[in-house]
C-alpha cells in the first residue's frame, strides 16, 4: 500500500513539473492529456505505462473524425489515461522524432516503458476497434518490429 502511495505521489510531483502541457485538458476529464515526447518517455519509465504517439494533422479529415467520435468515448479515454502516456504530434507544426516511422495521418505509434517499439497503427478507427487495439497493445512487451 505504501508503495502505491509513493508511486502515485512521485507521478503527481513529476507531472506538476512537466512544462508544455495543455492546461485546458486538465479542466476537462473527457479530454486526453498530451505531453512532450521526451517527457512522455520519462514518465512512462517512471510509471510503467506505454507511450502512445498520435501522429496527426489539424487539416486531416480522418484525424478530425477520430477526435470527434472515437476520442469522445469516456471508457476509451479512461483506459488510455490509466495505461498510456499520450503524445500528439501535428506534422504541420512539430517535428516527428527521428526513430518514429509514419506515412499517413493519423498514425498511432506505441513504445513500451523501456523505450522499445511495440506497434505502429496507421489510419482512423471506430471506438470499438481502437479500444481493441489499445487492449492488445497494453499487454505487449518488447520490440515487435
Amino acid at each position: 500500500m505504501n508503495y502505491l502511495f509513493l508511486v502515485a505521489t512521485a507521478q503527481l510531483l513529476f507531472c506538476a513539473n512537466i512544462e508544455n502541457i495543455d492546461k485546458t485538458d486538465f479542466k476537462n476529464e473527457a479530454a486526453l492529456r498530451y505531453i512532450d515526447f521526451d517527457k512522455a518517455k520519462k514518465l512512462a519509465a517512471m510509471t510503467g505505462k506505454t507511450v502512445m504517439v498520435e501522429i496527426m494533422s489539424a487539416s486531416c479529415r480522418y484525424c478530425i473524425k477520430m477526435q470527434n467520435t472515437t476520442f469522445k468515448d469516456r471508457n476509451l479515454l479512461a483506459f488510455l489515461r490509466s495505461r498510456f502516456v499520450s503524445v500528439r504530434i501535428d506534422v504541420n507544426r512539430q517535428k516527428v522524432p527521428e526513430k518514429i516511422v509514419w506515412s499517413v495521418t493519423p498514425t498511432f505509434v506505441f513504445i513500451d516503458s523501456e523505450g522499445k517499439f511495440l506497434k505502429s497503427v496507421p489510419g482512423a478507427w471506430k471506438k470499438e476497434d481502437f479500444f481493441s487495439i489499445l487492449k492488445k497493445v497494453a499487454e505487449m512487451k518488447g520490440d515487435y518490429r
